[in-house]
């Protein structure tokens, strides 16, 4: 009979030997194995045939398992959370399924769907317990890109506007919104962000057409320079409904 020590739950079997016949302590039956919840100290009383008696004591140490924790985040579909296990010394992950890997304390996480993981501790009396945490995962929101205007002449304005999500962010300096004259013809992208901060993105072009004035031509002047006849060439502006003629006066142009 020696010292021993185990993990709560493990099973231990006291046998005595050396004598006839032997009683334990508290309960203990000999060469009966039991699985002991606290560290005890347990007598055995030995007589053997001669009718003599003895005793021992044994001592058992009950280690507790350890108390294994992990965080359960919710995750946005596409995006990498990191999970972070508690209470032991080493750790296994399984299922392996989204894990960068399926050991250790820290581990990133990518799902594309709802998943539920069990963790396996070891502590440094090499006692092992388990936890089971969920990771939820919220999918991102579809995001469109609108603008008011998806082709217009240089130096008109235009506004950007993003639907599906609660906040909206622009490249290229446009805001939400917000009416802008673009400088040349581009490629914009909007985030949106919904109530999870999950984000989508969408793109829209707006074209800038830069059109050339039309040009005005004198075809008469009467001597006295008092009646004129002038004509100007087709514009390229289709929507165009009026003109205003200039006279030009010691290189300045007069209404």
């Amino acid at each position: 009979l020696t010292n021993t020590t185990i993990c709560n739950g493990t099973p231990i079997t006291l046998t005595a030997s050396g004598a006839g016949t032997y009683t334990w302590s508290n309960g203990v039956t000999d060469g009966v194995s039991f699985s002991p919840a606290s560290s005890n100290n347990y007598t055995v009383n030995a007589t053997d045939a001669n009718g003599c008696a003895g005793n021992k004591i044994v001592s058992v140490t009950v280690n507790q398992l350890p108390n294994i924790t992990a965080n359960s985040p919710t995750v946005c579909i596409g995006s990498t959370a990191t999970l972070t296990a508690h209470g032991g010394n080493t750790y296994t992950w399984t299922p392996a399924t989204f894990l960068s890997s399926n050991t250790g304390t820290n581990v990133a996480i990518t799902p594309t769907m709802a998943i539920d993981y069990t963790i396996t501790g070891t502590d440094i009396h090499s006692c092992v317990n388990t936890t089971t945490i969920s990771v939820a995962v919220n999918p991102s929101p579809t995001v469109t890109a609108h603008a008011t205007k998806a082709n217009v002449c240089s130096g008109s304005s235009v506004t950007l506007n993003g639907s599906g999500a609660l906040s909206y962010t622009w490249t290229g300096g446009a805001t939400d919104g917000v009416s802008f004259v673009p400088s040349s013809s581009q490629t914009y992208t909007v985030t949106g962000s919904d109530a999870n901060n999950c984000t989508g993105k969408d793109n829209i072009t707006v074209n800038v057409t830069t059109l050339s004035a039309p040009e005005i031509c004198l075809v008469t002047t009467d001597s006295f320079f008092v009646n004129n006849v002038v004509y100007w060439d087709r514009t390229l502006y289709p929507s165009a409904d009026s003109f205003v003629v200039y006279r030009l006066s010691s290189g300045a142009y007069l209404k």
